[in-house]
């Protein structure tokens, strides 16, 4: 298994800003493969915006790698995800992201998300910025109010959260939002789904990117855009 000392930049500095030391994270991943064509053009076209990620570069080096090496050690469960299923699971979870999303989409937008270290975390991660908006990962520890002000002070327009902070996510959106997001509940990946291959498309980034705060010490916490 190779050195975490491969994490491409973006993905360590968001690994590191949660403590994600619950998991081993290696680059290696799927070969694209386009599906069978559609009847008519129209519907190839939609077909392939529906079933293709974005040429990110964090995307296309894990798709550049062997689909059966593994992708995520969970040191406590000792589940292991292949990167043959990873960029299916980000797929999946990018277009319930879009569902999710204001009429304007989600271009540019914050979404914010309260996830456990695990194979689930990286899903959340890699959907957001799939969907070319700003990821905006929360601290569990924090009380709700700190919670509230982040998403205050970031106009975050969806929290994602996992099973596991369900009931969290809910007492943050309660009270203390000037505008309050909308929740998407994830589900928890159990074991590594099927290895699906998803195309890559498009050019750059866009709009992605990654917001984060600090814990706040001394003050408020303060914003960082990277």
């Amino acid at each position: 298994m190779a050195s975490s000392s491969i994490f491409h930049p973006l993905l360590r500095r968001a690994v590191r800003s949660s403590r994600l030391s619950s998991c081993t994270l290696v680059l290696s991943s799927i070969r694209s493969r386009v599906g069978p064509s559609s009847t008519t053009p129209a519907m190839s076209v939609l077909s392939r915006m529906i079933s293709s990620l974005p040429r990110l570069p964090i995307l296309e080096a894990i798709a550049s790698h062997d689909p059966e090496s593994t992708a995520v050690v969970h040191s406590i469960s000792g589940r292991e995800f292949k990167y043959g299923s990873l960029l299916g699971d980000v797929r999946r979870a990018r277009d319930k992201l879009e569902a999710a999303a204001p009429s304007s989409g989600l271009g540019g937008e914050r979404v914010a998300f309260l996830v456990e270290n695990s194979y689930d975390y990286i899903v959340t991660l890699l959907a957001i910025m799939a969907a070319r908006a700003i990821a905006l990962p929360l601290s569990p520890a924090f009380p709700a109010p700190e919670l509230q002000y982040i998403l205050n002070q970031s106009q975050a327009s969806i929290l994602v959260s996992s099973p596991k902070f369900s009931t969290k996510a809910e007492e943050v959106l309660k009270t203390g939002l000037d505008s309050v997001p909308t929740h998407l509940l994830l589900e928890k990946h159990l074991q590594s789904s099927e290895h699906e291959a998803v195309p890559l498309e498009g050019e750059n980034a866009g709009s992605s990117g990654l917001m984060l705060y600090t814990s706040g010490t001394t003050n408020r916490p303060v914003s960082l855009y990277v």
